[in-house]
Formats: C-alpha cells, sequence, structure tokens
C-alpha cells in the first residue's frame, strides 16, 4: 500500500464516525501518539520486526505526517456527506 494511502487511513481513523465535525472529540496529541506507538508495533511484529525497535522518532514523524492528512480527510468526509 502507497504511503499516502496509509497515511489518510490513519487520520481517517481519528475523524471519521462524526455526524458533524467537533473539534473537541477529535483526540489529543498523546493519546494519538499513543495509538500511533501501537500501531506501529504492531505493524512492525507483522513484519517480523522487533517492536520495541520502535522509537520516538519514528512515532513523531508518523503523528506529523498523520495529522497533515487530517484536514484532506475531513473534507473527504464532508463532500461525502453533502
Amino acid at each position: 500500500m502507497k504511503t499516502a494511502n496509509i497515511l489518510f487511513k490513519l487520520c481517517g481513523t481519528f475523524v471519521l464516525g462524526f455526524e458533524k465535525l467537533s473539534f473537541h472529540l477529535y483526540p489529543d496529541r498523546e493519546f494519538q501518539l499513543g495509538w500511533l506507538r501501537n500501531y506501529l508495533e504492531f505493524s512492525y511484529e507483522e513484519r517480523g520486526q522487533d517492536a520495541s525497535s520502535v522509537t520516538d522518532e519514528d512515532v513523531e514523524r508518523l503523528y506529523v505526517q498523520v495529522n497533515k492528512f487530517a484536514l484532506v480527510s475531513s473534507l473527504v468526509v464532508s463532500h461525502t456527506a453533502l
């Protein structure tokens, strides 16, 4: 799967399911970092890599990338609701 598709799906995890976009329901930074760490650890294990090799830098990089796609995800969801 292409990186952009993965990032789009991950950010969609944080915004989908809202009837109306409510930013107070959007998970805070700490929740997202924990969730993304779990995601990375699981994906490492699935590829036969050591899950403990996930670094804070890996998680932070993914956090930044996913949040760049969050606005796009919100726009797509809003557009499909029309």
